[in-house]
């Protein structure tokens, strides 16, 4: 499969592309509403809900105003720093959400901005900032 017939195929899957593909390839978050593809040897991510990907847009629209101090889709952002901003920003919230939660892996982002979105009136991205500057998006490598 060449490019372009690899760019057409995910089109026609991806109506609701997942804002979150990444994150949930990384095997550290999930999402019941996501659905995941291959495609040749390629994977895709898809939102079931187009209520959920907006949700999930606006979260991630409003992280990247408050956590970059400027829009994400104004500039490029590398991967790790994506990464970064996005795993920080979900592991902080669930932190937020449930104070005794220490949890290494999140199972359902939507419940969780939902969760997240009903507890806070007022957001508190400035408590998000902290999370987001402690993630490792890699565990340091130990020297052989």
């Amino acid at each position: 499969m060449d490019e372009r017939e690899y760019q057409q195929t995910s089109e026609k899957l991806t109506q609701n592309p997942c804002p979150f593909e990444n994150v949930i390839f990384t095997g550290r978050c999930g999402c019941q509403k996501s659905e995941r593809f291959n495609i040749a040897e390629r994977e895709i991510a898809t939102c079931q809900s187009s209520a959920s990907q907006a949700r999930c847009v606006n979260f991630l629209n409003q992280i990247y105003n408050h956590v970059l101090e400027e829009p994400q889709l104004k500039k490029h952002i590398p991967h790790s720093q994506m990464m970064k901003v996005q795993c920080g920003s979900l592991f902080g919230i669930a932190a937020l959400v449930d104070e005794c939660a220490n949890t290494p892996h999140i199972d359902n982002i939507d419940v969780l901005l939902i969760e997240a979105l009903e507890k806070f009136e007022d957001f508190p991205y400035d408590k998000l900032l902290k999370f987001v500057n402690n993630f490792q998006v890699r565990g340091k490598r130990k020297k052989t």
